[in-house]
């Protein structure tokens, strides 16, 4: 359609993680900067500095989310997660390096709800889960502490899970994750065998429920950020098949 944000505008470098505050403005995190800017949704207009460059001891910041009180979380490539208030002053380290289960390189961060429309009758734990691309895992911290709970993902297809890197909730409740490659490797010649780039795990419990996209038929060599799009009323049970396919089969 057209850039939104034009190149360097507002001091932009490394632009990484994006965020919607349902204010009317795009948050991006400017890596380069250690900084995270805002900008006019609909004009892509700088509006300056959410977090100031260096605020807390931010560094390479990329994966960006808004929290259950209304604060916003950031990652910092020193292996930690920043908080902020709604103002974008810095509140205190969240995901401390002393009790950050292993992580390194955060990637995309999430935190998700205790119901799902996936398992209403059966509540999960609120979670606060970061993509730690390369320890290849998905690290889970306390929601509210943000001390250490646990590696999130049961499953990773006998070592295929490589550099997770982005997460989202999908409509029917379940976590998503891209994932890239450490290397091409040689070429995969039999056809029935996987090789991933977006995976689905089941948010109760962490455990793989299915390489989601394949790379042969997706081309998506080196998946990195990824959304679903909004959804309507064309599938109720939430299992990403339109109603009428469901109905069609069965």
């Amino acid at each position: 359609v057209r850039d939104l944000v034009a190149p360097g505008a507002g001091g932009l470098d490394g632009a990484a993680g994006m965020l919607l505050p349902g204010d009317g403005t795009l948050l991006v995190a400017s890596g380069e900067t250690d900084s995270v800017l805002r900008f006019d949704l609909e004009t892509g207009a700088p509006l300056g500095a959410f977090v100031a460059p260096g605020s807390g001891g931010l560094v390479g910041p990329y994966g960006l989310a808004r929290g259950p009180r209304g604060t916003y979380f950031v990652t910092s490539s020193d292996n930690q997660v920043m908080e902020y208030d709604a103002s974008g002053a810095f509140v205190r380290i969240f995901v401390d390096a002393s009790d950050n289960g292993g992580l390194e390189s955060p990637r995309d961060i999430i935190f998700t709800s205790a119901i799902t429309p996936a398992a209403p009758a059966a509540p999960a734990p609120e979670r606060f889960l970061v993509a730690s691309e390369m320890t290849s895992e998905i690290l889970e911290f306390d929601p509210h502490r943000g001390a250490f709970r646990q590696v999130f993902n049961i499953g990773t297809l006998n070592g295929k899970l490589e550099r997770p890197w982005g997460l989202e909730l999908g409509r029917d409740g379940e976590i998503y994750l891209s994932a890239r490659k450490f290397g091409d490797g040689p070429p995969v010649a039999a056809s029935h065998l996987t090789d991933p780039r977006i995976w689905q795990y089941q948010t109760r419990t962490g455990l793989l429920l299915r390489p989601y996209i394949q790379r042969d038929d997706s081309r998506l060599p080196d998946p990195v950020g990824f959304a679903f799009m909004p959804g309507d009323e064309t599938d109720c049970n939430f299992n990403q098949i339109i109603d009428s396919c469901d109905i069609a089969s069965g």
